[in-house]
């Protein structure tokens, strides 16, 4: 069975999060992972739309994977 968002979130904070960071902080990255969730989650709806083909969906998916790839080898973390 596929986590929670929220259980995502605890593991991704427990990564991030440096211990005793200030409670602001914890909100602001609280509030900037479920924005960047939210985002995709619009954006794979419209990849449900009846315009957009099995493949199209499949490439734009892929698409997406290889910004985050791309952006995670910049930053050099591999969560």
């Amino acid at each position: 069975m596929m986590n929670t968002l929220e259980q995502e979130w605890l593991n991704y904070a427990s990564k991030v999060l440096p211990k005793g960071c200030p409670p602001v902080q914890k909100q602001e990255t609280r509030r900037a992972y479920y924005a960047g969730i939210w985002t995709l989650l619009q954006m794979v709806k419209e990849l449900g739309d009846d315009e957009v083909s099995e493949e199209q969906g499949a490439q734009e998916l892929e698409k997406l994977e290889e910004e985050c790839v791309s952006f995670m080898s910049q930053v050099g973390s591999k969560y």
